[in-house]
């Protein structure tokens, strides 16, 4: 593994040791430098466009109203209350939480993490299924 030289740093990002001048200037960190590389940071740009896009043409939001459902519930999942853990493929941040939504209506319920989004999905969104399985789960078995 190659270590920092006194003209270079690591990427938060991509994690490689790149030299200074392929980082932007931030006067918010100590070395003076954006934590991530410049093709890191344009990738991330890219892709919190294309978020944007996503929430306009799937649930009818936009960032703003993403992001105010997001702080209302405490930057967690709307079931479990726990923040998401699964991490993006170019970088250390978590993933965004999943924007749930009523699919016969379109209405947002909230935001939920993967685990939770996915374990809605499997019950087809049906609480039948949900209830059934809670009480599965509070019934001693064998």
């Amino acid at each position: 593994m190659t270590t920092e030289t006194p003209d270079s740093k690591v990427c938060r990002g991509c994690r490689k040791v790149l030299p200074f001048d392929q980082f932007h200037r931030a006067a918010k960190y100590r070395s003076g430098l954006a934590s991530q590389c410049k093709a890191c940071k344009a990738k991330r740009q890219k892709a919190r466009g294309q978020q944007a896009q996503q929430l306009r043409h799937r649930y009818g939001i936009d960032l703003p109203e993403y992001e105010a459902l997001a702080q209302a519930q405490d930057h967690k999942c709307a079931i479990c209350l726990q923040p998401e853990t699964r991490r993006h493929r170019f970088g250390d941040e978590p993933k965004s939480l999943a924007v749930d939504h009523d699919h016969g209506t379109g209405r947002v319920r909230g935001l939920l993490c993967d685990n939770c989004n996915n374990m809605l999905g499997r019950a087809k969104d049906n609480p039948d299924i949900l209830r059934r399985a809670a009480e599965y789960l509070e019934t001693p078995q064998g």
